[in-house]
């Protein structure tokens, strides 16, 4: 059996991607040297995996499963842009979760605790919920890039209701990634 590339997630609605996308098209007017995600890539990242051989993504679905039935649908807002690790020296452009912050902060600590519960180590750092835009390149004088990310660090880009969780199978090539859905678990607690 081979490994599965693969990661937990929440996929972001339509309506909040597409002002998103235009953000990013403004971004791309400053010439930075920035590889932006796709639209239809964007998601919240709960937790990466890595390879993971084919025998153990039953074992993840149920824990999924498991983490899912014990929360209750809740809402998030997209709100304010920034980067990380700050706007002098940004490495990833991102868009911020503002409502509902907490609460995403505590199912990804509960998607994580199960998951090092079935011997996957545990995160080394923080979940802070974003929506990445794009990863810098190369590294130096991004003032133009900076100035307009600053600008929109109060915009609402919308919100929604997270009510699933997924875990995706990642399938890296020169085009880009490709994401496919191999379970879905309804927040049904």
């Amino acid at each position: 059996m081979a490994d599965i590339r693969s990661f937990i997630a929440v996929v972001v609605d339509e309506g909040i991607i597409a002002r998103l996308a235009a953000l990013q098209g403004e971004l791309r007017h400053t010439d930075a040297p920035v590889a932006w995600v796709r639209p239809e890539g964007m998601h919240l990242t709960l937790k990466f995996l890595g390879d993971v051989p084919e025998a153990r993504i039953p074992d993840i679905g149920e824990a999924l499963r498991a983490v899912a039935g014990n929360w209750e649908p809740f809402r998030i807002s997209v709100e304010g842009t920034g980067a990380f690790p700050n706007l002098r020296r940004p490495r990833v452009v991102w868009a911020d979760v503002r409502e509902g912050r907490e609460t995403l902060i505590e199912l990804a600590g509960a998607v994580d605790a199960a998951l090092t519960g079935l011997g996957f180590p545990p995160e080394d750092r923080p979940f802070s919920p974003h929506l990445t835009l794009g990863r810098v390149k190369v590294p130096g004088r991004l003032e133009a890039l900076t100035a307009q990310v600053e600008s929109h660090a109060q915009d609402y880009f919308g919100e929604m209701t997270v009510g699933e969780v997924i875990l995706f199978q990642s399938e890296l090539s020169p085009k880009g990634a490709k994401y496919t859905s191999l379970q879905r678990s309804a927040l049904s607690g």
